[in-house]
């Protein structure tokens, strides 16, 4: 989530870097969901919970204010997790 925050809020210093990442992490969780798939259910869940450090991280990194940053995530999990899904520009 911290790089989906960067990749929509800071469209101009976006690289390949970010997409690698971001693709990275969706496989890892998909990866998780296969070896243990009574996690998937809860996956909405440990989102929301999960969002706020992520928001606080990518204040930190992209020295933009916490308030820029939507309170509450703003995707669906079926979006976090989908290789087609990248977040418009703020």
């Amino acid at each position: 989530m911290v790089h989906l925050l960067k990749w929509q809020y800071q469209p101009d210093r976006r690289a390949h870097g970010h997409s690698y990442t971001i693709r990275e992490q969706r496989l890892a969780i998909a990866e998780l969901f296969d070896d243990t798939p009574s996690l998937r259910p809860t996956a909405a869940e440990v989102l929301s919970a999960a969002y706020p450090r992520a928001r606080l991280r990518a204040a930190r990194d992209t020295h933009l204010p916490e308030a820029t940053f939507p309170s509450a995530c703003p995707w669906q999990v079926t979006q976090v997790l989908n290789d087609d899904f990248w977040p418009e520009s703020a």
